[in-house]
């Protein structure tokens, strides 16, 4: 199975071919191209980049969410607003 989030792989792949795997299929993978419009398969090529990254991206993700939750957590605490009030 393809880690489609590995480093490698992302450099590895042109969008094209990418789309082109979409539309056409391949191995066990089925042809969408009578099911999905080009924009759509553009739109998913684009989804697939932002995998890219890796689980070290990912991991600083999580960090990055645990952090803010953190700091909520202490502004509630100290009774500071989270948010301006309009």
């Amino acid at each position: 199975m393809v880690d489609l989030r590995s480093p490698e792989w992302q450099a590895g792949q042109e969008d094209r071919a990418i789309a082109e795997v979409i539309s056409l299929g391949r191995g066990e993978m089925p042809a969408f191209r009578d099911r999905i419009a080009p924009e759509g398969i553009a739109a998913l090529v684009t989804h697939i980049r932002s995998f890219g990254g890796g689980e070290e991206a990912q991991g600083e993700e999580a960090q990055g969410e645990e952090a803010q939750g953190e700091e909520a957590q202490g502004e509630e605490a100290s009774g500071a607003p989270s948010a301006p009030a309009p």
